[in-house]
């Protein structure tokens, strides 16, 4: 099913993560990352353990992972379509606030990844925190399926993946968040562009 709705509301998205964890655990943290700290999902699966500031409840946003656009920037050891990239612009190099409960999963996450570590000898100790279960990186379409199946259980209208940034910015600025701030949260040039092309125009509960 399509929507009309340019974004998710805040029941819909607490739904669908409540359904996530229980259905497709494997999404339900980059789900959360995109829902409560507007990351794209190439930002979200080149995510390392050591990008999180736990003691200031800051995420720093530095690279992406993609298919590069020049072979001799190619990395043998890792697949072509996760390859470690540069972001977007200079303005996507950014550090975001995190709430406690998403560093809370981070931690959960953190424990599963050490026991996996220590009990397959082949896992590949590269540190990402959304990873397959060897520990090697995902691409950027891994979400597809069951983002797809989720949708489908959850009887919601499906948007697009990206829109979780729409609903991010959205949500934010219900909640009166400075439109500079979230511009910056988001990786914009402007905040104008921020409130133009992100921001849902009707009023959201």
């Amino acid at each position: 099913k399509k929507s009309n709705s340019p974004v998710y509301t805040v029941e819909q998205i607490t739904r669908l993560l409540c359904l996530c964890r229980e259905k497709e655990p494997q999404l339900y943290l980059p789900m959360l990352l995109a829902a409560t700290a507007g990351l794209r999902i190439s930002e979200i699966i080149a995510l390392r353990y050591e990008n999180i500031d736990f003691l200031n409840k800051k995420i720093s946003v530095e690279r992406q992972l993609g298919r590069s656009i020049y072979p001799n920037e190619q990395s043998s050891n890792r697949p072509i379509l996760s390859q470690e990239l540069k972001l977007k612009t200079k303005r996507s190099r950014r550090t975001v606030e995190l709430a406690d409960f998403v560093l809370d999963e981070i931690l959960l996450e953190r424990q599963r990844y050490e026991k996996r570590k220590a009990s397959d000898p082949e896992f590949l100790d590269l540190g990402y925190i959304c990873c397959h279960e060897n520990g090697q990186c995902h691409n950027r379409s891994f979400y597809i399926k069951p983002y797809n199946r989720l949708m489908e259980q959850s009887g919601i209208s499906r948007l697009p993946w990206r829109k979780f940034r729409n609903t991010y910015a959205t949500i934010l600025a219900q909640y009166q968040v400075n439109m500079k701030t979230i511009s910056k949260c988001l990786g914009h040039y402007s905040p104008d562009f921020t409130s133009r092309i992100y921001v849902a125009p009707q009023k959201q509960e």
